[in-house]
């Protein structure tokens, strides 16, 4: 899925299964809110990403939301965020708990370990092309790179 069908289709989860269960807070613009969380989930997901395993993770991020919310009020972004950041890892790893990386080049697979575990890595790998294609293949999200920001 490219940028534009991943935000479509997050939007239309947001006003189908997420709007009909919270109230956007009052004083904001309905719209606003609504993509300041389109945004923050989107940041998580890799860009690559199918259109089964986007239902999967929504379905999932919806639970997970719901799991931590303690009113009816819409959540913050920041709570999207962190849950679909748990949600995106949880869905990308393997059953033996390692992100599945078969077929990718050692050297990708070691940085975004090392990325993972907040380890010392090259600045290629947080901003450069490095960390562009360890996004495209899944392998991190953008929140495993918020510790890397200086």
């Amino acid at each position: 899925m490219n940028y534009e069908e991943r935000i479509a289709v997050i939007r239309t989860w947001m006003k189908r299964e997420i709007l009909t269960r919270f109230t956007p807070p009052t004083g904001l613009d309905p719209s606003i809110a609504i993509d300041d969380v389109v945004k923050g989930v989107n940041q998580n997901i890799r860009s690559k990403i199918n259109p089964d395993d986007m239902d999967k993770l929504l379905d999932k991020l919806k639970d997970e939301v719901l799991s931590k919310s303690k009113t009816r009020s819409l959540p913050t972004p920041s709570i999207f965020q962190q849950a679909a950041a748990t949600v995106a890892q949880r869905l990308y790893e393997a059953p033996t708990g390692q992100p599945q990386e078969s077929g990718t080049p050692a050297y990708l697979t070691s940085a975004a370990r090392r990325i993972r575990a907040g380890e010392p890595v090259a600045e290629f790998y947080v901003t450069g092309n490095g960390a562009e294609e360890l996004l495209d293949l899944g392998l991190i999200t953008r929140a495993n790179l918020s510790g890397y920001q200086h």
